[in-house]
């Protein structure tokens, strides 16, 4: 396999994001955007590939291979994402903040 399935990345962000072992169903209601057989599917295959793990109280955690693969997604995501941002002017790049802060909220620069 190639890469990773949309549903397998969102379930492995959500561990990476929380840093800590999810229970079952906070791991699931965290990965609430999924339907039940993209989620059973995707933890099956993180399980499968040895990046997650997890006990007899079915708690989820990232091994360490499993938050290397998730880093190098970050990593490569900010890598694609920064060729856009720094195309753009200062005030071009400040301006596109403010409008994102006039939808979202305050954005990290």
């Amino acid at each position: 396999e190639d890469g990773w399935s949309g549903p397998r990345i969102a379930v492995s962000t959500t561990l990476f994001k929380a840093g800590q072992p999810l229970p079952l169903d906070q791991l699931r209601a965290a990965a609430a955007q999924l339907n039940d057989k993209d989620f059973k599917s995707a933890v099956s295959a993180l399980h499968s590939g040895g990046e997650v793990s997890h006990n007899a109280e079915d708690v989820y955690k990232l091994t360490s291979a499993g938050r290397q693969a998730r880093q190098v997604i970050e990593d490569m995501t900010d890598r694609n994402y920064a060729v856009l941002f720094n195309a753009l002017s200062p005030d071009d790049l400040k301006e596109l903040i403010d409008l994102l802060e006039q939808v979202r909220g305050p954005v990290a620069a």
